[in-house]
């Protein structure tokens, strides 16, 4: 269980560098994005589920 743990969060890593290195920003500005994007689609998600509860 820990190792595969241990692959998932080095796949992460191996993906984000590699947006890293595509790019134009640096790292921090990379990590800031992915931040911004995921707090503005969990909060759309949420709404759009509050909606269909709401409206049943």
């Amino acid at each position: 269980m820990g190792w595969s743990l241990i692959h998932e969060a080095s796949v992460i890593v191996v993906i984000l560098n590699g947006a890293r290195l595509a790019g134009n920003s640096g790292a921090l500005q990379l990590l800031s994005q992915i931040f911004k994007s995921l707090y503005f689609d969990t909060r759309t998600s949420f709404d759009a589920l509050f909606l269909k509860y709401r409206s049943n």
